[in-house]
């Protein structure tokens, strides 16, 4: 795990969600496969660490099965995606460093899906907690640091109209709520005004889809996630 961090720190020097797996032939303790986070530098979707990892552990026992004999060491917990990959590559354990599920998904969940679900043909054992503080750290580090770039753009916003994605009637709204400029979205606590928005968003019936769409890309940009289109959310819904 401390060579999956190390993994997840290089991907964070990359501006990368810092993120880093291995894969481990358990009986040697070998290394056959490592990955870090690299989205942005491959512009590939699927460029998780664990997928990184995978496709090289794959490539170097010239068999997409590793098997029960395989061990994944992972910093967070894997995605969706990822958890798909890993059953289909028949891996006999995952150890995950930091145990919180970007799905809301509870370990008891988790291992509920690792034994139900129909392409985990071999059973996988899930271990969570190892050097969970250090995974979390880095986690909160490197939004820490974007939401403070963040910040120190809202500062000289003197008008939300600035912001990308945001349509006049948006900003029209917003100003209603309280919020017209850039310093009104800045407070001590980072999450409050995303948590002030979301129950917003949710309790506001007069918003259509297209704006809730708007508004749920500004609370992404507001958490230090980067920018994305309000389509990416409208989609989602």
């Amino acid at each position: 795990m401390l060579k999956a961090l190390d993994l997840a720190k290089l991907a964070s020097q990359n501006q990368e969600v810092p993120i880093g797996a291995l894969v481990v032939q358990s009986e040697s303790n070998q290394i056959v496969g490592q990955g870090a986070n690299s989205l942005i530098a491959d512009c590939d979707c699927t460029a998780h660490a664990e997928i990184v990892a995978l496709r090289q552990a794959c490539q170097h026992v010239r068999n997409y099965r590793l098997g029960q004999l395989f061990t994944m060491y992972v910093t967070l917990m894997p995605c969706m995606m990822c958890l798909g990959a890993i059953l289909n590559a028949r891996i006999g354990r995952i150890v995950v460093g930091c145990e919180d599920s970007r799905y809301g998904l509870n370990k008891t969940q988790l291992i509920a899906l690792f034994n139900q679900n129909p392409l985990a043909w071999g059973s996988c054992q899930l271990e969570t907690g190892c050097l969970k503080q250090e995974s979390k750290e880095l986690l909160q580090i490197f939004f820490k640091a974007r939401r403070q770039g963040i910040e120190a753009t809202l500062q000289h916003l003197n008008s939300l109209s600035d912001l990308p994605n945001l349509s006049r009637e948006i900003v029209h709204w917003l100003n209603q709520q309280g919020y017209r400029c850039g310093k009104d979205l800045i407070t001590p606590n980072a999450t409050t005004v995303v948590q002030q928005l979301e129950c917003l968003i949710a309790s506001d019936v007069s918003l259509n889809q297209k704006q809730k769409a708007m508004l749920q890309a500004l609370c992404y940009y507001l958490k230090g996630y980067g920018q994305r289109s309000w389509r990416d959310f409208l989609i989602l819904e």
